[in-house]
């Protein structure tokens, strides 16, 4: 565990199946940039202490997890992986031309493992891409009349 991980406290939750989904929410000033690629760890095993952590791409040559984007949602595909101690985590590692924007209204985090096979991370909130951020002037411009 990396102390320099972004950290998002999951919630567990039932849909209306019985199905069992966690759930995270993170409002802060700030942007998680997605252009050189992200990993997403998610730790549910340990009862009390599920978590989703962010942090950088670390390491070249990477292969990125399939996802789909639709409006203000990316559904990205997740592994399973054992840590030393026998522990289940999962892992999406993802590119996208864009940033997701955790101000305002903030982003939702969330993590379906129920059905094997179909194991997503979904997040949810204003995602743009890179090409459509505002430009901010280089410097002062000065109009004569």
């Amino acid at each position: 565990m990396n102390i320099n991980n972004l950290k998002v406290e999951l919630d567990i939750r039932e849909d209306s199946k019985g199905h069992i989904y966690h759930l995270g929410r993170l409002r802060a000033p700030c942007k998680i940039d997605l252009t050189e690629g992200a990993t997403f760890l998610i730790f549910i095993s340990a009862s009390g202490e599920e978590e989703l952590q962010i942090a950088c791409n670390d390491k070249e040559n990477t292969t990125f997890s399939r996802y789909s984007k639709r409006n203000d949602r990316l559904k990205v595909s997740i592994e399973d992986r054992e840590d030393q101690h026998g522990q289940i985590f999962y892992v999406a590692k993802l590119q996208y031309n864009g940033y997701v924007d955790c101000s305002g209204e903030g982003v939702v985090f969330i993590v379906f493992t129920s059905k094997t096979g179909s194991e997503e991370l979904q997040i949810v909130g204003k995602i743009s891409n890179s090409d459509q951020e505002e430009t901010k002037p280089s410097g002062i411009e000065v109009i004569y009349k």
